[in-house]
């Protein structure tokens, strides 16, 4: 079984999806974008708040289907939105990776 580790920190710059994805390969140790479950998670919609983040859009790493590649999901911190957005356009990034559980 495995847990996520999620990163500290946001990536210092807001980038496009492609972008973020070479960010997240170049930290080595398996980081890599979270899928948009993952991201969700982060989400309280009960409470209407982020756990610990920023106010901003979040990108994902899943596409939606049949978006020919040329989108991928990105959710809202301040409210929870999920939106579909173009990859060329530039969000916050938080990396996460699988750990062995103990």
């Amino acid at each position: 079984m495995t847990r996520l580790d999620w990163a500290k920190e946001d990536a210092p710059d807001e980038m496009t999806w492609e972008d973020a994805n070479k960010y997240a390969k170049s930290l080595g140790n398996g980081w890599r974008l979270p899928t948009r479950a993952e991201l969700v998670a982060l989400y309280d919609f009960d409470q209407g708040r982020s756990i610990g983040m920023a106010a901003d859009w979040y990108w994902s790493g899943t596409q939606p289907p049949g978006a020919g590649g040329r989108s991928a999901w990105s959710i809202f911190f301040g409210d929870g939105d999920i939106g579909r957005y173009a990859i060329t356009d530039a969000d916050r990034v938080r990396c996460v990776r699988d750990v062995p559980r103990d």
